[in-house]
């Protein structure tokens, strides 16, 4: 996969700390990014390179995942945590929304699910019902939850998401597309698919598409069913085709070019389809272990 454009910043936080977790794009073209180090939901606007803060969610000390569910609704997820220790509160998930359909954007907190610690990736399944897919990174769990309603159950629960003996994270990002819940599995270090049945239920076993040999955190899908994966401590954008084929996008793990890479989503700007890549700075694993920087959005153009 060839870069035709160079990465270039779209927005740096001032202070080092600034961990952001997850990053969507509106259909205004505006950019919603959640923090892990604050409960805190954040605007960015691309074009000019600014950033305002929306809300602060209340019980809980992080955000992680964010999806569109409907037009400008949006499905939030966080927990407690203690990034400094890597202390967990079996229990904290809560779910919330972000209503910014009206002129006066609306926030509110949905459900906590006791079963959970590690809320991460969020993935729309059913607009009409307001049905979204949850990763639970600690037990290794995929939830299907209403926002609507609150009902949540375990819609996936297979070995390949449980993290490795003595990690904290397994299944991370999840993506839903044709049918399958797309995931990625951390510390396993595997991209997979698992097919789903109209109620979210696994239709089928889990397919692994690659094993990748390093860290993986949340993606994106594209045209022709390449997946573009963000590797965190490996400062890595990396692709993986529907055959499994591995190659590496952009980054280097000496480099803060997209160090500590979180998450990744697609926009426009002037007619142009652009990657927009989340860091948080090599705070996770600072390069040569000693460098990291406070936590910033860039944007590439691949030549697909």
């Amino acid at each position: 996969m060839r870069q035709v454009l160079p990465v270039s910043k779209v927005y740096q936080f001032p202070d080092n700390g600034s961990w952001i977790e997850n990053i969507v794009t509106r259909r205004n073209g505006q950019l919603l990014i959640t923090r892990l180090d604050v409960p805190e939901l954040w605007s960015i606007n691309p074009k000019q390179g600014t950033a305002s803060l929306l809300y602060s969610f209340p019980d809980v000390t992080s955000l992680a995942g964010i999806a569109e569910v409907r037009e400008d609704v949006f499905a939030i997820v966080g927990m407690k945590l203690d990034l400094r220790t890597s202390k967990t509160y079996p229990g904290s998930g809560f779910v919330f929304t972000a209503d910014l359909s009206k002129h006066t954007p609306v926030f509110k907190t949905i459900e906590n699910i006791p079963q959970s610690a590690i809320l991460n990736g969020v993935a729309t399944f059913d607009s009409d019902q307001g049905v979204v897919l949850i990763a639970e990174s600690l037990y290794g769990l995929i939830y299907k939850f209403s926002i609507d309603t609150g009902a949540y159950a375990i819609v996936g629960n297979d070995t390949v998401l449980k993290a490795t003996p003595g990690a904290s994270i397994g299944v991370n990002g999840v993506k839903v597309h044709r049918n399958y819940v797309y995931f990625t599995s951390s510390t396993l270090e595997k991209f997979g698919r698992i097919p789903l049945t109209k109620d979210a239920s696994p239709a089928g076993p889990v397919e692994i598409i690659a094993n990748t040999g390093g860290f993986l955190d949340d993606f994106v899908l594209a045209r022709g069913g390449v997946a573009y994966l963000a590797t965190d401590p490996n400062n890595t954008i990396i692709s993986i085709t529907p055959e499994g084929k591995i190659s590496t996008v952009t980054g280097l793990l000496t480099s803060l070019e997209v160090a500590g890479d979180t998450s990744l989503a697609w926009g426009f700007e002037d007619g142009e389809r652009v990657l927009y890549v989340a860091t948080n700075g090599a705070q996770s694993a600072p390069v040569n272990g000693t460098i990291f920087e406070p936590g910033k959005v860039v944007k590439l153009v691949l030549d697909e």
